[in-house]
């Protein structure tokens, strides 16, 4: 039986989700991760949200009295409105080399039931976080783990509906020693455009048309503190990866006054198939804002992998 007196986990015991980016990325980018079975069709595999920034890193906020919300749940436990004018399916993803804390969850995941050689070590260390949508095991997963998901698959709004639709007046968390730079690279960016969704995606236009860069073919740090992104901001071009660019336009968004939170997960090239397994390759980090109406819009601010700096002149000496 659930212990709903169980005290809000303190999630600073764990390694922070952003670590595991460039790590799955490049040293274990053909590491075969989970296997999904039956993944909704655009369908993205989440990892964590981060709603806060204090110049070292991005991570997950903490309620209005500075605790964890996370909260310890059970098979049974609905983790997000069950819309009865939705779509549901149910979903599933078998462990295979993902040996991480946090829970990969779908798009609107309705509730999780854990399966397999681990079950009660499963169900009696889960926990989940309503607001940033992400779930941890205190116990770790492993390769045989099953992850059963009931989905409210998730439908991208139309461009009309995003221009018509108001962003949702959200509390984050908060934001903080964001570089000067970045906030002088916004207002260049968004010049006189007012329109929040215009703004949204002149940013987003001009992060897409950069350079990407993980570190394997040319010099890139890792990392998305105040210094790093400084550095990124302030070279002649810009150069990253996922992680940096992803950050990079949550901090934008913010200096402009807008909210937005930075997402870890996978997702495959091109649709899902029965077959497929999602490697380390598969790991990507996005932007996501709320509007109202619509609720949690993606953005993707990362250049495609094939738009590589032309030489190592473009970075920053």
């Amino acid at each position: 039986m659930l212990d709903l007196c169980q005290p809000p986990l303190d999630v600073t015991e764990y390694a922070s989700p952003r670590s595991l980016v460039r790590t799955l990325e490049t040293d274990k980018a053909h590491t075969r991760l989970m296997k999904p079975i039956n993944l909704p069709s655009g369908g993205r595999i989440r990892i964590a949200a981060l709603d806060s920034y204090d110049g070292l890193s991005a991570h997950i906020g903490q309620n209005e009295n500075g605790q964890s919300r996370f909260e310890r749940i059970g098979d049974k436990t609905q983790l997000t409105a069950n819309r009865l004018d939705g779509r549901k399916q149910t979903s599933s993803l078998t462990i295979e080399d993902y040996s991480f804390p946090w829970v990969p969850t779908m798009p609107e995941t309705i509730r999780i039931e854990s399966s397999g050689p681990r079950q009660s070590a499963l169900r009696e260390g889960m926990y989940y976080d309503k607001f940033s949508s992400t779930g941890i095991a205190t116990s770790g997963l492993a390769a045989g783990d099953v992850l059963t998901e009931r989905v409210a698959p998730y439908t991208a709004p139309s461009e009309a509906a995003l221009n018509k639709a108001a962003l949702a007046q959200t509390s984050l968390g908060p934001v903080e020693q964001v570089p000067p730079s970045v906030t002088a690279l916004a207002k260049e960016i968004v010049g006189a455009e007012s329109n929040p969704i215009a703004q949204v995606r002149a940013l987003q236009q001009r992060l897409r048309t950069s350079y990407y860069s993980d570190g394997t073919k040319s010099p890139s740090q890792p990392g998305h503190g105040a210094a790093r992104i400084a550095s990124m901001v302030e070279a002649d071009s810009l150069i990253g990866d996922d992680e940096q660019y992803a950050a990079l336009m949550a901090l934008m968004l913010h200096q402009l006054g807008w909210n937005a939170r930075v997402v870890i997960g996978a997702y495959p090239e091109g649709e899902p198939t029965e077959s497929m397994t999602l490697l380390g390759s598969d790991m990507h980090v996005w932007v996501e804002m709320e509007f109202e109406g619509i609720g949690w819009a993606v953005f993707d601010p990362t250049p495609d992998k094939d738009r590589v700096p032309e030489s190592e002149s473009h970075t920053k000496k």
